[in-house]
C-alpha cells in the first residue's frame, strides 16, 4: 500500500499494534513499503496476537509499465502472484491512494488503467556496448528468457508470470509469509454486493517470475530490494553486499543500479540496508538456473544486454 493508506490507517494501526511491537519491526528505508499490516489493521486483525512471521513483509514498489501484456498473458500479479485480474489488482492498489470501500471512482480509475496498459518503460539513457550486448543476448536466451520473457518488450516465455515455489527460488520468505490465507479471505469480501467486488485474491507459496521491462531503473533488486545492482545479483548470496545504502541517486553504469557505498552527502544521510535483519535477506535466486555460476565474462555481457530492456 502507498504512503497515503499508511497515513489513512495510521491511527487504526497504532490502536491495534502495541507500541513495543511496532517499534521492534525493521524500518522500511527509502523506496520500500509495509504492504499488509495496514490492511490487517483495516480488517481489525488482533495484530499483537499474530505470529511475528506474519508481521514482517516490507517490499520494494513493483514496476507499472506494459500492463496490457500482463493482462493478456494472464500473468499472476503482485510479488507473490496472489491475483491474476489486473482490475482487481488496481482497485486494491487504489486503497493505497486513499480509496475507502465501498466508494471508488471507477471512471477515473479506468482512465488510469487505460493509460497504463501501453505505458512504456524509459530507455537506458547512456551508451550501450552493442557488441558486448549481443553476446549477452545469447546468454540471456539460454539462462533467463523462459522465466523473464523473450525481451524487455516481449513477455513470452514458458514460466513468465507464473509462481515459482519458495523452496525453489529460495529468496526471503517474509513477504510471502505476511500475506496469509485469512487476509486473502477478507480481501475477497471487499465491495461485496457490487459487480466489481474482489473474487480472485488467493494465498500462494512462492514468488511470481516478473518481466524485466525497464530493469535498469528498478534497482535495488529482488522483491525486498536487498541486492543493490544487477551485477551483484549474478553472484552467489554469500558474495552479495551484506550491507549497503539506499537512496543515493548517482547511477552505476558498470554494475547497473545506484551507487550504494555512500552513507552521507552534503548533510543528507542514506538508509543503511542490513541484509541480516529478518525480511531483508539477499539470498536466493542463485545456482545454475539463475546465472550465478556463469563465467565472469558472460555475466558482464548479460548485464550489458539487460541495459536494453
Amino acid at each position: 500500500m502507498a504512503r497515503s493508506l499508511i497515513r489513512h490507517l495510521a491511527k487504526a494501526e497504532h490502536r491495534v499494534i502495541a507500541p513495543a511491537l511496532h517499534e521492534s519491526l525493521p524500518p522500511w528505508g527509502r523506496g520500500r513499503v509495509d504492504t499488509f499490516n495496514p490492511l490487517k489493521a483495516y480488517f481489525a486483525f488482533p495484530i499483537e496476537k499474530l505470529p511475528r512471521r506474519e508481521l514482517i513483509g516490507v517490499t520494494d514498489f513493483p514496476s507499472i509499465w506494459n500492463q496490457r501484456q500482463r493482462r493478456d498473458r494472464d500473468m499472476e500479479l503482485h510479488w507473490d502472484g496472489n491475483n491474476k485480474i489486473v482490475e482487481e489488482r488496481n482497485r486494491s492498489a487504489a486503497m493505497g491512494a486513499g480509496v475507502t470501500p465501498p466508494t471508488v471512482d471507477l471512471a477515473r480509475l479506468g482512465r488510469i488503467e487505460v493509460w497504463l496498459q501501453d505505458a512504456r518503460q524509459p530507455a537506458y539513457p547512456y551508451e550501450v556496448n552493442r557488441e558486448l550486448a549481443t553476446k549477452g543476448g545469447a546468454v540471456y536466451q539460454r539462462a533467463c528468457a523462459e522465466c523473464h520473457g523473450a525481451s524487455g518488450q516481449d513477455f513470452s516465455g514458458a514460466y513468465v508470470g507464473k509462481v515459482t515455489p519458495i523452496r525453489e527460488i529460495g529468496t526471503d520468505p517474509s513477504r510471502l509469509n505476511s500475506y496469509t490465507h485469512e487476509l486473502a479471505v477478507n480481501q475477497n469480501m471487499l465491495y461485496a454486493g457490487y459487480p466489481w467486488r474482489f473474487k480472485n485474491f488467493r494465498k500462494t507459496f512462492g514468488y511470481a517470475n516478473m518481466p524485466l521491462d525497464g530493469l535498469w531503473l528498478r534497482a535495488p533488486y529482488l522483491h525486498n530490494g536487498s541486492v543493490p545492482t544487477l551485477r551483484d545479483l549474478l553472484e552467489p548470496g554469500d558474495r552479495r553486499p551484506a550491507r549497503f545504502y539506499r537512496g543515493y541517486d548517482v547511477y552505476d553504469r558498470v554494475k547497473v543500479g545506484f551507487v550504494s557505498e555512500v552513507a552521507e552527502e552534503k548533510g543528507r544521510r542514506f538508509f543503511p540496508y542490513d541484509t541480516t535483519l529478518v525480511g531483508n535477506s539477499n539470498r536466493g535466486h542463485e545456482g545454475p538456473r539463475y546465472g550465478t555460476e556463469l563465467p565472469p565474462d558472460d555475466k558482464d555481457a548479460l548485464v550489458e544486454y539487460l541495459k536494453t530492456f
